[in-house]
């Protein structure tokens, strides 16, 4: 599951413990625009994300060019 964007309502919030036995990374700044969503979905989640990153920046690719290398770098230990 990928959301750039994730707001109350998106489907991701219908089934979250459907989440549970998978490897979760979350990335956000803490000036980006989907902050509290992101925050509400971590709050509900079943298990805590392996890595729950809040960072300077906004929902930009200058926060991205930012996190991308160790975003991926935690994607691939579980490829």
């Amino acid at each position: 599951m990928f959301s750039p964007a994730v707001v109350e309502g998106d489907v991701v919030y219908d089934d979250l413990e459907a989440l549970a036995p998978l490897p979760l990374g979350i990335w956000c700044g803490v000036d980006d625009p989907f902050l509290e969503g992101v925050q509400g979905l971590v709050a509900r989640l079943p298990v805590e994300p392996e890595v729950l990153t809040y960072d300077d920046g906004g929902h930009t690719r200058v926060f991205w060019n930012d996190h991308t290398l160790a975003a991926f770098d935690w994607l691939a230990g579980h490829l």
